[in-house]
């Protein structure tokens, strides 16, 4: 029986070599911004776009007004979810399993969201500041008045 797994060891020891020798030859550092993505770009032929993409995703973040919250949130749980990561997980799965039973979303019906969010969108004050903007642009782009060479509007 030994027999018959001899070549299949062989095999086997020949792969992981050739694995080893290839992780040597590639020995980069792995970095959040290169995990593998880039790989993918070079094999497709495109670009790289996932550190474009995360600037812009951690600008966006930056700017938000609920990461305030979290982060002042998560600096008073954050010793105790350490010190009981399963508690944590069961408690995260349990307010999880609540939101999906209860469905809030479906609560708020559609029409009556546009009509609240409606009136606080500003939408007069949002075309004033359009049509003002535009006519600004078409003056800044007319070409100035001749200068006028001594004749007055009577004159005609």
């Amino acid at each position: 029986m030994s027999e018959s797994i001899e070549p299949g060891i062989i095999r086997l020891e020949r792969s992981r070599s050739a694995l080893f020798e290839y992780l040597r030859a590639n020995d980069r550092p792995a970095t959040r911004a290169n995990d593998g993505v880039s790989g993918y770009a070079e094999a497709v032929g495109g670009a790289d776009l996932s550190g474009v993409a995360s600037a812009i995703f951690q600008g966006w973040w930056q700017q938000h007004p609920v990461r305030v919250g979290l982060n002042a949130a998560w600096g008073l749980i954050e010793g105790e979810v350490r010190r009981h990561p399963l508690r944590a997980v069961a408690i995260a799965a349990a307010g999880t399993a609540m939101i999906a039973w209860l469905r809030p979303w479906r609560a708020v019906a559609f029409s009556s969201l546009i009509h609240r969010v409606a009136p606080l969108a500003n939408f007069g004050g949002l075309a004033a500041a359009m049509l003002s903007a535009a006519v600004a642009a078409q003056f800044r782009d007319a070409a100035p008045p001749p200068a006028n060479s001594g004749e007055t509007d009577s004159s005609r």
